[in-house]
């Protein structure tokens, strides 16, 4: 990322599915040091390639000439939180070594995946607490992209973002039901991710972990094309069950803290603005340990 009017001068950089949730249009990026950016245009050649591996199969699709991304720096008075839409599509199931950990009822399922991201929008959140949190649709920021090129303005445009790679599936739906995986699913994906990412110590785009609130499915896949054998290695040595045990833990410690931090600490973890209690989180994920380890 680059100061407008400035290219030379580099704020921070970002990995390429990372653009989706900190860096989408018209976002605002909250750097490490506090300091807050807004996403202003996307610099470089539009052209898509595809990434093919030797022997001929698609890995991923990408946008072949990003080189920075343009932001002006603004006062950290709101967060914002992209909203995507993920679809995943088993291509190939594949054999785990005898080493990996399955869940007690063994309803997972390895192999190879298709990931697909699609920009849908955004949240935009009060950091200071005054004002209830907007989304954003994908449909007013469209208006605006049109709006703009009919002015021969910039404007940021996101493509989709697509490849194939390894990882895994649980069906959870009997460990969390229906109508508490509607409220859970936004929640849980993004805040477990962080913690399986913690536990095989890699980056947090290293890996990507999702909750689908209509099929129960935890999908966690590796974070490249082709795959980076990380999902797997999270099937290792008790990492899951770690991983579940470290999460309730942290969010118990957090529910003790006032209503208004912990609807902060999840917009700042999870960037989604929600009045859930701490309570109702922990017990989802402590269900899903005991379902784990059986």
């Amino acid at each position: 990322m680059r100061l407008e009017n400035d290219w030379k001068t580099v704020v921070a950089t970002i990995e390429d599915i990372a653009i989706f949730r900190d860096a989408h249009p018209e976002g605002v990026y909250l750097g490490h040091r506090g300091a807050s950016y807004r996403i202003k245009r996307y610099v470089g050649n539009w052209d898509l390639a595809t990434w093919t591996s030797p022997t001929g199969i698609v890995l991923g699709k990408y946008m072949k000439g990003l080189k920075y991304i343009e932001v002006s720096k603004e006062e950290p008075t709101v967060a914002t939180r992209g909203r995507w839409n993920d679809s995943f599509k088993l291509d190939e199931p594949k054999d785990l070594p005898n080493d990996c950990d399955y869940p007690a009822n063994r309803t997972l399922t390895f192999g190879i995946f298709t990931f697909i991201r699609k920009f849908d929008g955004y949240q935009e959140i009060d950091l200071r607490g005054r004002a209830k949190t907007k989304t954003v649709s994908l449909a007013e920021i469209a208006r605006r992209f049109v709006e703009a090129m009919e002015d021969g303005d910039d404007f940021p445009f996101l493509h989709n973002f697509s490849y194939r790679t390894k990882g895994w599936k649980w069906v959870v739906s009997r460990v969390i039901d229906a109508s508490a995986r509607n409220t859970l699913a936004p929640i849980l994906g993004p805040l477990l991710q962080g913690f399986f990412c913690d536990a095989v110590e890699c980056s947090q785009c290293d890996l990507q972990a999702t909750l689908d609130a209509q099929t129960g499915e935890l999908r966690v896949v590796d974070g490249t094309p082709g795959g980076n054998g990380l999902s797997e290695a999270l099937l290792t040595d008790g990492r899951v069950a770690s991983a579940l045990k470290a999460a309730a833990k942290q969010v118990k410690a957090q529910g003790r803290k006032s209503a208004k931090s912990f609807r902060r600490y999840l917009a700042e973890e999870c960037r989604i603005d929600s009045e859930i209690a701490a309570k109702e989180i922990v017990d989802a994920i402590e269900h899903m340990a005991r379902a784990w380890n059986g």
